[in-house]
């Protein structure tokens, strides 16, 4: 018997998402290996992009060679297999794929990425934009500051933002160019995040952030926002404006002290890996109070509410974890053959 990985197995998935969709979807595939060549083969994510039409699947697949950076101007859904694959041993590979950045423009608006890294911003200009399950070094920045035209309705979530440089993440409106209907939720965000003032219904929940921090020419402000169930390793160093702030826990200071709201933490005694720096450095302990410091008694940060932060980031479809057979078979002797599935929900 011998064991195979077969990470390529995604595409039978999302092949049959094609075929059930109710309009006709062409899978592209994102591959700069040598030797990998074919029909709707790609060597980088743009080059797929511009070859494809509107409602096509584009999959990322393991490279050790970025796929350069994007300008979204389709309807497109992007998959990968997903990000620090290396550190939690879920796939035979560990070189997750990556892009140098990715802009939603015009005529992208229904878009949503999935399961791969972004090694700097992810910029979005469009509406009805999904973001879950990524890394992204830089941040998540909403704005129609500069569009002239309203954006509504963003979903970022599970998503894992390294905030080099300090950078937060940020949905940023003004008077004509207006922002709404955000859901950021089971979030890890390192720069923090920062709501602007025409911004309108937005929900901040369950995620853990560094720290709320100013970004370069946007107030130190959240808008218009529930923030429930969230944690704040540093200061929540920004003002709140008609803003419903609740069951949130800082290890700084700057939390309002209301509705269950709670203010110098120790957090160092509540992180079961506190000493890690990457994605499980926040992961709570089994008996920390934290555990039901959230509303109706649930879990505050990344790892509590309806969608808990999943380590790697791997996409919410069915895989073949592993593919078992015997070494050779005939007419009179079939293949054996073993199938072990799992799934990411």
């Amino acid at each position: 018997m011998k064991s195979r990985n077969i990470s390529l197995i995604v595409l039978i998935v999302l092949l049959v998402l094609c075929v059930t969709s109710a309009f006709p979807q062409m899978i592209r595939r994102v591959n700069n290996n040598p030797g990998v060549v074919g029909a709707n083969i790609y060597s980088t994510i743009q080059a797929a992009h511009d070859a494809a039409a509107n409602g096509d699947i584009i999959y990322l697949e393991h490279s050790t060679t970025a796929y350069g950076g994007l300008n979204c101007t389709k309807l497109l859904k992007i998959y990968g297999p997903g990000y620090l694959l290396d550190e939690n041993a879920v796939d035979a590979s560990t070189f997750a794929p990556q892009v140098s950045g990715i802009t939603f423009s015009t005529g992208s608006a229904g878009s949503s990425i999935t399961g791969f890294q972004v090694n700097g911003f992810v910029d979005v200009h469009a509406s009805d934009i999904t973001i879950s399950r990524m890394r992204v070094t830089g941040s998540v920045v909403i704005s129609a500051m500069y569009y002239g035209a309203p954006l509504s309705n963003f979903t970022v979530e599970q998503t894992y933002m390294d905030g080099q440089g300090g950078a937060a993440s940020y949905i940023a409106s003004n008077t004509t160019a207006t922002v709404s209907n955000v859901i950021f939720q089971n979030n890890q965000a390192a720069g923090g995040i920062l709501v602007t003032k025409s911004t309108t219904n937005v929900l901040v929940k369950n995620n853990t952030i560094q720290a709320l921090l100013p970004v370069s020419g946007i107030e130190k402000e959240i808008w218009n926002t529930l923030f429930e169930n969230n944690i704040i390793i540093g200061n929540a160093d920004v003002t709140f404006q008609n803003c419903v702030i609740k069951n949130n826990v800082a290890g700084g200071t700057g939390l309002p002290a209301n509705v269950a709201n709670q203010n110098s933490v120790v957090l160092v005694n509540e992180f079961k890996n506190p000493g890690d720096v990457g994605e499980k450095r926040c992961i709570l302990k089994d008996t920390s109070p934290l555990k039901t410091a959230g509303s109706a008694g649930t879990e505050v940060g990344a790892f509590g509410g309806d969608k808990p932060y999943r380590l790697a980031g791997q996409p919410p479809i069915p895989v073949i974890s592993k593919f078992l057979t015997s070494p050779s078979g005939s007419n009179t002797t079939p293949l054996s053959v073993t199938i072990s599935t799992k799934s990411n929900n």
